[in-house]
């Protein structure tokens, strides 16, 4: 299938089901609601405006990445291990506002204040991970 066809909630729901297919998810008693509202939080810090680093592109990367798994990966990566990677995947590029490292870095953009002109946009994408996993 083609997600780039496929609405944002369409690809919520997809993501939910992808995630909830491991037995992490049940093991961790995390609610089915709270999930979802994982997922609509980090497809929200995804610009629709963005041509690439949008919510389809997250959801593609989440998407091979369980393939992967699926296919092989999982003899290596299993349990919460697999469910970190597609939460990973999902979270990668949360918040990319269209720039590179590089770009920010010469242009003294604030988050490459920030963090230093240290992988500027990596430290970016997880601080928002983070942020919304501790609220």
């Amino acid at each position: 299938f083609n997600p780039f066809e496929w609405s944002g909630l369409q690809l919520a729901q997809c993501a939910s089901a992808v995630l909830s297919t491991g037995q992490s998810i049940a093991e961790l008693q995390i609610p089915t609601q709270e999930l979802g509202v994982w997922i609509k939080t980090i497809s929200s810090c995804y610009s629709s405006e963005n041509s690439y680093h949008n919510f389809h592109h997250a959801f593609s990367v989440m998407a091979v990445s369980a393939v992967l798994i699926e296919e092989g990966a999982g003899h290596y990566v299993q349990g919460i291990g697999a469910l970190g990677t597609l939460v990973g995947a999902l979270a990668h590029d949360a918040g990319h506002p269209e720039y590179n490292n590089d770009y920010l870095i010469k242009t003294k953009h604030p988050l490459a204040l920030r963090y230093n002109d240290r992988s500027v946009l990596e430290m970016m994408h997880a601080a928002i991970v983070f942020d919304i996993l501790d609220q």
